[in-house]
C-alpha cells in the first residue's frame, strides 16, 4: 500500500483531501456528514467535491449519499474512513520501518 506522502506527491490526494482524511480519522469509527464549510483549504465547492471524490476513488473513504440542493453547501452524507484509509493514517508504510 502506498503511503499518504506518496499519494500527496503523486497528486492523487490533495492537501485539502488530507485535511478531510484527518478529520474523518478523528471521528473514526463513526460516520459523519461533511460539507465544505467544515474545512478551510477549499477555494470553492468544486474543489471540495473533487477532493472527496479523489479520496473515494483511492478507496480511502466511503459515503452513503451526495447532496447538492443549491441552497446549502454540497454535503456527503454518512462519510467515514474505509479500512484502507484508517490503516494509511494509523500505520507507517512497511518500507519506512527499521
Amino acid at each position: 500500500m502506498r503511503s499518504l506522502d506518496d499519494l500527496l506527491r503523486s497528486g492523487h490526494v490533495s492537501r485539502a483531501g488530507r485535511q478531510i482524511l484527518y478529520y474523518l480519522f478523528g471521528q473514526f469509527p463513526d460516520s459523519v456528514d461533511i460539507d465544505s464549510g467544515k474545512f478551510a483549504d477549499f477555494g470553492d465547492d468544486g474543489d471540495f467535491i473533487d477532493a472527496v471524490e479523489a479520496l473515494r476513488d483511492e478507496g480511502l473513504i466511503l459515503y452513503e449519499q451526495f447532496v447538492r440542493d443549491g441552497i446549502h453547501p454540497p454535503a456527503f452524507v454518512t462519510a467515514s474512513l474505509s479500512v484502507k484509509g484508517e490503516r494509511l493514517i494509523r500505520e507507517p508504510p512497511s518500507d519506512h520501518l527499521i
